[in-house]
């Protein structure tokens, strides 16, 4: 997996004993598809294939606040050593999964 971040133009960061690629766009992973018909719900969309109207109010605001640019806290990044991808700050339930189809991207790309 290290091998094709770095290929995709990624960067290791190292500090100590860590070994990280940090994927600062996670956005770009995201595709964001509105629905045919307005249902007169917030946020009402598919996030990579995952209906948002099924989760909270606020799960969907905090998503559509990350997916605008803000909540730069959210961070995913690959540990090299532990061959695993971490989130970090990413508590929203709605969010948690698209994180997860992300790294599913990834690992397929």
């Amino acid at each position: 997996m290290e091998e094709k971040l770095l290929k995709l133009g990624y960067k290791i960061w190292e500090k100590g004993e860590y070994k990280r690629i940090y994927i600062n766009d996670v956005v770009k992973y995201c595709e964001v598809i509105e629905k045919e018909e307005d249902s007169g719900q917030f946020y009402d969309v598919f996030v990579n294939g995952i209906n948002t109207l099924s989760y909270s109010i606020s799960s969907r605001k905090e998503l559509k606040k990350f997916l605008n640019g803000d909540y730069s806290y959210m961070k995913l990044y690959y540990d090299c050593k532990k061959d695993v991808f971490i989130s970090v700050e990413v508590r929203n339930p709605l969010c948690k999964e698209v994180f997860n189809t992300v790294v599913n991207k990834l690992k397929n790309l």
